[in-house]
């Protein structure tokens, strides 16, 4: 599988491409089963180079801290005329879901 995503040419923080990708493509229990597939420690070794560097245990701040801008910035602000009601409901729940599982409002 790649990603490519041309919709916003802007030089930033990988996190915010790669949380998005993760949360809002995969359902809410798909995401927290394959939680430590995503992980740079599994034993499988399947892990692509990108997430196993960008997942890193290091990084997992960074990840955590990426979910505020998916949430409140990529989605919240979004109108519903954009995307429709169906897929603005789902990507919030997905983000705000992620949000609450990785505590990241402790941080």
């Amino acid at each position: 599988m790649g990603f490519c995503d041309w919709q916003l040419t802007v030089r930033d923080h990988c996190m915010h491409d790669i949380h998005y990708l993760i949360i809002t493509a995969l359902p809410v229990e798909a995401r927290r089963r394959h939680r430590q597939d995503l992980s740079p420690t599994t034993s499988t070794g399947s892990v692509p180079t990108v997430f196993a560097t960008c997942l890193s245990p290091g990084r997992m701040a960074q990840y955590r801290r990426a979910i505020v801008w998916g949430l409140w910035v990529g989605w919240v602000g979004t109108p519903v005329v954009c995307y429709g009601w169906e897929i603005n409901l789902v990507n919030h729940l997905r983000l705000a879901t992620a949000y609450a599982d990785h505590e990241t409002g402790a941080w």
